[in-house]
């Protein structure tokens, strides 16, 4: 058996893995998940299907075609207007 190879990991849990160590900027080559399962792309479509969001480019070069994929990196959600502290108008003449 192959060094750090576990048993009970499934392809589509050591593809996850190996997309999650690249972080959301890096790129993961197909070649590199076709070392894990040669049906990749069914793998990825089951990890879509769990929720995971997955991108994927081609770039061709000299006529030949290189898929990449990675995971969606997640948005922090920053509001549009900055939280401002709202205070009743005060009409002066209910003051009396």
């Amino acid at each position: 058996m192959a060094e750090g190879y576990i048993a009970d990991d499934s392809q589509e849990q050591r593809i996850l893995r190996l997309l999650e160590s690249r972080g959301g900027d890096g790129w993961t080559p197909a070649p590199e998940l076709a070392r894990i399962s040669l049906q990749y792309c069914s793998r990825v479509n089951g990890l879509r299907k769990a929720g995971h969001r997955i991108q994927n480019r081609i770039e061709t070069v000299d006529g030949v075609r290189h898929g990449f994929y990675r995971l969606e990196r997640e948005v922090e959600q920053v509001p549009l207007i900055p939280e401002m502290t709202v205070q009743r108008w005060a009409d002066p003449e209910e003051r009396a």
